[in-house]
């Protein structure tokens, strides 16, 4: 993180210098740990406190990863649906 004064009012600012794209990976718990492995093959290995600290972790980010795949999908079928803009048709019947 890096910390930045505003030139204005002289308050703190915090602003993330990295971040992981999601969209795509996978996770894969290890001993020490767990892999972050991104959709173009690049691997960023992270290490845990305990092994309850990193099944934390892994099911923090298999979930994320999964809801943000969800949302993509859903984006996706409401683009390309015939009525355009529907979320979803009505039951036939």
């Amino acid at each position: 993180m890096a910390r930045r004064t505003c030139r204005l009012c002289d308050t703190q600012e915090t602003r993330p210098t990295n971040f992981f794209v999601l969209s795509g990976a996978t996770v894969q718990p290890t001993k020490l740990g767990f892999d972050l492995i991104f959709s173009n093959g690049e691997r960023r290995s992270m290490m845990a406190a305990s092994e309850e600290d990193r099944d934390a972790w892994v099911a923090a980010l298999r979930e994320t990863i999964q809801r943000q795949a969800q949302k993509k999908l859903e984006a996706l079928q409401v683009r390309h649906h015939p009525k355009n803009g529907r979320a979803r048709c009505a039951p036939a019947g």
